[in-house]
């Protein structure tokens, strides 16, 4: 998968959660109500802005573990209410709190689209009906025989965590309804990701073996030179090695790189200027890559896009690489004078 890559899916949650028995429960009526005036017992809506899971590795992973870290995510409602249980007799209402689709019993946690990745739900601990703790995770069954207050805002604990299923090297996206509060009436409370939250694995990163290369082009004939343009002198091989690792199993990237002139930082060209301290004129140095094509130099920066970056290797792994490149002088001006020419050029990865 290419890193930024995204798409959209619902989320999947826990259903199936057997509700004990509780004596003379019917004699209990719930309803809804907003502010001061009667609700229509469609349910409050809590979104959740701030869940940002971290890249995850699944390579170890096993059904059950965590992928993440349990972390804090306030719930928001554009709304407070009240949801109030009446009745005669001796009985009590129930609130039960549950994923609103599928659960996986191996990892016992709440299934999402994205393949190995499930969901764990915390009760908070901000509110009356969250009173349970943290510690607390859904399916969850409180009863009661009072009416619960619903704030503007809440606190869940969520967790991702490794599934049955075989997980994707690609990542994807969790967004939707993931959970509910369920009175005795149906459902009183949707909690909701308010933006789409992206599921990210692990991706290699790299490392550059030898930062500083030196590449000597040997003592050229000037009279080789034919002309502006024409090049003279064997070309001087050498390479940019990189240690990639730390990636999940299954996960790649892409290596650009853009080299700058170092003597002249603004050239755009495809020639490599001489050093201040060079006493030849009339030529420059010409630098090819791995697919025999003349590189051009760009600014210093490692953004997607730079200014002549150019793709050096796709799809690598947790793996050693080798970036080839050639170089050779090349006439610039009508006329060569003999002296040292030395040159300077920066290379910059930009892993994508």
């Amino acid at each position: 998968m290419k890193p930024p890559g995204h798409s959209l899916f619902a989320l999947a949650l826990i259903m199936g959660a057997s509700i004990p028995a509780i004596a003379n429960a019917q004699a209990y009526a719930c309803d809804s109500t907003k502010g001061s005036s009667a609700y229509t017992r469609t349910p409050f809506v809590y979104s959740a802005t701030n869940f940002n899971p971290p890249p995850i590795d699944f390579t170890s992973a096993k059904p059950g573990d965590p992928l993440t870290p349990v972390q804090a995510v306030a719930m928001t409602s554009p709304f407070a209410g009240n949801i109030n249980c009446q009745g005669s007799g001796s009985g009590s209402a129930y609130l039960e709190y549950r994923g609103t689709g599928s659960y996986d019993a191996a990892s016992n946690a709440i299934l999402t689209n994205v393949p190995g990745v499930g969901l764990r739900v915390f009760s908070g601990t901000q509110g009356p009906f969250f009173s349970s703790g943290s510690s607390a995770r859904w399916p969850l069954n409180i009863t009661h025989v009072n009416g619960w207050t619903l704030p503007l805002q809440v606190t869940l604990y969520l967790q991702l965590v490794r599934t049955s299923a075989a997980p994707s090297a690609s990542g994807g996206v969790i967004s939707g309804e993931f959970a509910g509060m369920f009175p005795s009436y149906g459902q009183g409370v949707s909690f909701v990701f308010g933006a789409p939250v992206p599921v990210k694995p692990v991706f290699p990163t790299c490392s550059v073996a030898q930062k500083n290369i030196g590449v000597p082009l040997g003592t050229v004939d000037m009279g080789k030179f034919s002309g502006v343009n024409s090049t003279a002198g064997t070309p001087a091989a050498f390479n940019i090695a990189l240690s990639c690792s730390g990636g999940s199993s299954g996960t790649s990237i892409n290596a650009y790189v853009t080299l700058t002139d170092q003597t002249t930082p603004g050239n755009r060209s495809n020639v490599l200027s001489l050093s201040a301290a060079s006493t030849a004129t009339g030529i420059g140095i010409q630098l090819r890559n791995g697919q025999d094509k003349i590189v051009g130099f760009g600014p210093d920066s490692n953004a997607a896009g730079n200014v002549n970056q150019w793709l050096a290797q796709q799809s690598i792994g947790n793996q050693s690489i080798n970036i080839p490149l050639t170089a050779r002088y090349i006439q610039t001006g009508a006329r060569v004078t003999p002296g040292s020419a030395n040159a300077i050029a920066t290379f910059t990865m930009s892993y994508q």
